[in-house]
């Protein structure tokens, strides 16, 4: 788990106006909270366990893989979060993220890509980072449609990637906004 709680905190760092503040909903507020509901939809691999969970007012979508073997100690995933951008373009998005993941010694920028996957136009970084007990490495497919980042993580060991890629990118090619 703490390995999961790692990316988490990879992903908060790649939402660069998540330090925004809101619109005053919500607790203490005098207003009702209100329960955000998911905007879009993606398919699990077959055999990986798929929950949606609300952060705060954040709903965030982990897609974790199956245990590969007994004492297996890191779980592959996939998740998803959102952010409203309003009428930032994905151009000053990702400098703004990068901007962000530079700052952090143990991320190691790998590369990034352009790509369409199901007509959706996504900026693809791929980075390396090292944790307490682990090395791993991330793919993060950002786009943004309609004022609304999102950002798809896909987390695994360093040296792996090449494996699940294709798993990885047939839940992508799954995903959807409504």
């Amino acid at each position: 788990m703490r390995m999961l709680f790692l990316l988490f905190i990879l992903i908060a760092l790649l939402n660069p106006v998540a330090s925004q503040t809101g619109t005053g909903g919500g607790a203490g507020s005098g207003a009702n909270a209100v329960k955000p509901k998911l905007t879009y939809r993606i398919t699990a691999a077959k055999g990986w366990e798929k929950s949606d969970t609300l952060i705060g007012n954040s709903l965030i979508t982990l897609i974790i893989s199956p245990l590969e073997h007994v004492g297996d100690t890191f779980r592959e995933n996939l998740n998803i979060v959102t952010e409203d951008v309003g009428n930032m373009e994905m151009e000053e998005y990702y400098d703004i993220s990068i901007q962000h993941l530079n700052s952090l010694p143990e991320l190691k920028k790998q590369g990034m890509m352009d790509t369409v996957m199901n007509g959706i136009d996504f900026r693809i970084l791929h980075y390396t980072f090292a944790a307490e007990t682990f090395d791993a490495e991330a793919l993060v497919y950002l786009t943004i449609i309609k004022g609304k980042s999102y950002v798809i993580t896909c987390g695994c060991l360093k040296g792996r990637m090449e494996y699940w890629r294709e798993t990885f990118e047939e839940m992508i090619a799954s995903f959807k906004v409504d």
